[in-house]
Parts: structure tokens; C-alpha cells; sequence
């Protein structure tokens, strides 16, 4: 994990309405507001099947067809941010030891709002999404999740400038 490229994510209320995010598809099986997340999903293992060519979950590969079918060139470094919720403190504290024993950067979000969700936030900075940065960050995500009850949420690419000005 040491050489993995993620570092931590600031988290900025005016940073947040100048960027634009393209979330990405994730796993969660029990909400429905991301990418191919939800019910169906789950049913038919549609989320969790490996595709070709950079073996990326079909969610995952599907959500990067639409970005590149965008004019995303997801072979140049960019931002992207990966989310990871826990209902429970007690688990969400028990992810953050590891991501810590592992040395692996990371922010934690708490409750706020109407949000009752802690959530770990892991971001990639000047990655490549392809050949095998998403893919690795998706399952570290997953991994987590599963170890300590939490649910992976998705990610998202940041654009470069030169892709936000041809929208």
C-alpha cells in the first residue's frame, strides 16, 4: 500500500462549486443515486464482474466509455476522489486505523446535516484513471468496505481545464 498514489482530500465548500465532478459508478447495494449502483445491480452481480481491457468492474468501465464517449482523455493525470461510508462510528474508526496501519492518506468526513454517515474520503492526485490506477483505488475501496461494514460509495474524476472549457 505504501507506493499506492492516493493523498488526502480538502475538503472546500467554494472549491466544490468551481470544480466539476463526474461521479463514477460504485458497488453500494443499497443505495441507488450513483452510477450503476443499486438492487438490480447487485441481483445480477452486474457491479462486481471484471471487463476487459484494464479488468475494471463493469460499472467502473461503463462510467469510463461514457467519459471518454465525452471526449474525457482518461489516459491524462487528473484528480479523482473515492468515497467510503460507514453508519457506524465504530467501524468508520476501525477503517481509519487501518487506512493509518497501511499508511495510506485519507480525510474523514462526519455526520452533518441530514447526512448520518461518516465517510473516508481517499483522492488520487495527477493520476491517470487507466491502466491501472481506478482499478486498484476501486478495490482498496472495496476491500475497506467490506472489512469494516461500510459501503464504497463510487468516485469521481475531476476535469482538466481544457475538458471544461470544450463542455
Amino acid at each position: 500500500m505504501d507506493g499506492l498514489p492516493i493523498a488526502v482530500v480538502s475538503v472546500c465548500e467554494s472549491e466544490c462549486k468551481t470544480r466539476t465532478r463526474v461521479w463514477g459508478a460504485g458497488t453500494c447495494k443499497k443505495r441507488t443515486s450513483v452510477g450503476d449502483m443499486g438492487l438490480l445491480s447487485s441481483l445480477t452481480g452486474g457491479s462486481h464482474k471484471r471487463v476487459e481491457p484494464y479488468g475494471l468492474l463493469k460499472g467502473d468501465a461503463a462510467h469510463l466509455a461514457r467519459l471518454q464517449d465525452r471526449g474525457v482523455d482518461i489516459t491524462a493525470p487528473r484528480d479523482s476522489e473515492f468515497a467510503v461510508c460507514f453508519i457506524a462510528q465504530q467501524h468508520a474508526d476501525a477503517a481509519v486505523a487501518s487506512l493509518r496501519a497501511d499508511r495510506v492518506r485519507h480525510e474523514v468526513v462526519e455526520p452533518s446535516h441530514d447526512v448520518p454517515e461518516w465517510t473516508i474520503m481517499l483522492r488520487g492526485r495527477d493520476q491517470p484513471l487507466v491502466p491501472d490506477f481506478l482499478r486498484v483505488s476501486v478495490d482498496v475501496c472495496i476491500a475497506l468496505a467490506d472489512a469494516h461494514k461500510g459501503e464504497y460509495e463510487g468516485w469521481v474524476a475531476l476535469l482538466t481545464d481544457d475538458e471544461k472549457s470544450a463542455e
